[in-house]
């Protein structure tokens, strides 16, 4: 009778820590998915990030031969009358 209360206690603890480990490994497995997750995430983000200041700087330059060949047209213009 004090054997099996004994056994049961150890059942109890082997099964707790066993449970324990399961545990933390998967929360670990998991953390290590969602690292993976937001990893990728940055790196998209960068990559856009990247493209934008590409396009943005395409844009500033187109914007200013407009600009140098509007005044050039305003000045000629000017120069006529």
């Amino acid at each position: 009778m004090f054997s099996d209360f004994i056994n049961t206690i150890y059942t109890f603890v082997i099964t707790t820590i066993l449970s324990g480990i399961v545990w933390l490994i998967r929360r670990v497995l998991t953390n290590q998915k969602e690292i993976a997750l937001l990893q990728q995430e940055l790196s998209t983000r960068d990559k856009r990030r990247d493209e934008d200041r590409e396009i943005l700087l395409r844009l500033e330059h187109n914007m200013e031969s407009l600009r140098s060949e509007l005044q050039n047209q305003i000045l000629d213009l000017y120069k006529q009358k």
